[in-house]
């Protein structure tokens, strides 16, 4: 058995589950446990809404009669032989790895936290129940995320530039809908690239990358600057080339693309104490419903006539005060032109904001 420690949004975090082909999955709190093949463990590798995760310990049967902790004796005596440090959340297990299997410290810390010294040659134990103890193998590349979304030259968080994170996620979630090949590696375009967001995730994790815009000079500013960095995948192709919405997709190159993940700009991001603050600024905000739907309109129809069987995945802004009037009318447009739209998990959101993201799927 597996487990997985999920992000706040646990049904955004289940559907990109499903890229590791998981079954049998049952949850406690933020904690999940499933089976799967042993081959798709690479897959959990590269799930942007999982914390940490590996396998839940085997029992020895003919202890079960004894204290609730006897019943792993074999297990941990296996992992802990030539271990110094281990890292847990519950103190009894800290206590009785130091008396009995002789680790010479423990760390009781919170499981959703990560620990270097751990992840430098420790191991980390989470104790959930009598029934289930697991050990951590693989915690969130967190270092990759912070270098795509803080270390660019040129990046706009004041204008709601998409996390890294979530991404992340959207790739996954369309790549659960291919049927690749296993030498095939999946080409993922973003005709919205911004800031080259999608694309450093993507060659991050070893897919090629096409990108567009209608203004391609903030991503062209940042390629230069991702091609020497360490996450790069320097044997995948990045392309791009300038394009505006409004045209149809014609170039040759864009007949390779396996899947479409973007997002048109969130605008301006709007804190909760703005909301009495700027009131005549959040009145002229609702004037860019039409604009954002027109502009989205455009892309459907373009992508329609290019990238047929596609999947395609995307985020449209999600405002307290408008509630789902941009995704009404977006989903509208794409059902008439017989894409099938189906909502992805909750929306995203930070708690100080008054705008989020609906992923929708459209293929």
């Amino acid at each position: 058995m597996y487990f997985a420690l999920i992000w706040k949004t646990p049904l955004l975090s289940l559907a990109e589950l499903e890229l590791a082909h998981v079954k049998d999955i049952r949850s406690q709190g933020n904690a999940v446990f499933f089976s799967m093949d042993k081959k798709n463990e690479p897959l959990l590798d590269q799930l942007a809404w999982i914390m940490k995760w590996w396998i839940i310990l085997p029992r020895t049967p003919r202890y079960d009669d004894l204290a609730p902790l006897h019943v792993y004796d074999e297990a941990l005596n296996e992992i802990l032989s030539d271990c110094k440090l281990v890292w847990t959340n519950d103190k009894t297990i800290g206590m009785r790895c130091k008396k009995v299997y002789g680790v010479k410290r423990f760390k009781q810390v919170d499981m959703e936290k990560a620990d270097l010294d751990v992840k430098r040659g420790g191991v980390e134990l989470i104790y959930f129940n009598e029934q289930l103890l697991g050990q951590v193998k693989w915690w969130q590349d967190i270092d990759r995320y912070a270098a795509i979304d803080f270390d660019k030259p040129e990046r706009g968080m004041q204008i709601g530039m998409m996390p890294a994170k979530l991404t992340e996620i959207l790739l996954n979630i369309g790549l659960i809908h291919l049927d690749i090949q296993e030498d095939h590696i999946p080409t993922i375009y973003d005709p919205f690239c911004g800031f080259g967001t999608t694309l450093f995730v993507a060659n991050s994790l070893g897919y090629h990358a096409i990108w567009s815009d209608i203004n391609a000079s903030l991503a062209k500013k940042n390629i230069s600057w991702w091609k020497e960095h360490e996450f790069a995948n320097t044997d995948r192709f990045i392309t791009h080339f300038k394009h505006d919405i409004h045209e149809p997709f014609t170039k040759p190159f864009l007949d390779h693309v396996d899947v479409i993940v973007t997002e048109w700009w969130l605008w301006p991001v709007i804190k909760k104490e703005q909301k009495t603050k700027h009131g005549e600024q959040m009145k002229e905000l609702q004037k860019y419903i039409d604009e954002i739907v027109a502009v989205y309109r455009w892309f459907l129809v373009n992508t329609k006539e290019k990238f047929v069987g596609i999947p395609m995945v995307i985020t449209v802004p999600v405002y307290d005060w408008l509630g789902d009037v941009i995704e009404q009318r977006i989903s509208q447009y794409a059902t008439q032109l017989w894409y099938t739209v189906e909502q992805v998990g909750e929306v995203y959101k930070r708690k100080t904001q008054v705008v989020g993201r609906r992923v929708l799927l459209l293929k």
